[in-house]
């Protein structure tokens, strides 16, 4: 995340990173609530659109993602994104997201 000027921007830390496996964190910010009190789905999703390639050695590009929101993230909660690559010869991966160490 460190050449990623968006994910600076929302303050996006890269926590782990293997071959096959990385880990990001982003702290739920109060401009990142939505209109009902709750973490605004794009930021989210941005978490996991940003991360979700990190584990891959070489240049990629996403060509689908799918996200189903089960709960909502509150203000101040830390999300944890963490993605395992499972298939090289087209890069797909699984991406599971976390509020404060619950799963969404």
């Amino acid at each position: 995340m460190r050449n990623d000027p968006y994910a600076q921007t929302l303050g996006i830390q890269l926590t782990k990173l293997e071959a096959d496996f990385a880990e990001a964190m982003l702290d739920e910010q109060n401009h990142m609530i939505n209109a009902y009190g709750t973490g605004h789905g794009a930021v989210i999703y941005a978490l996991a659109a940003m991360h979700f390639l990190q584990p891959v050695t070489r240049t990629s590009l996403g060509l689908s993602t799918t996200i189903q929101f089960i709960e909502s993230a509150k203000p101040c909660d830390k999300i944890v994104a963490r993605t395992t690559e499972f298939n090289e010869t087209i890069v797909q991966d699984s991406t599971e997201l976390t509020f404060n160490m619950g799963k969404i």
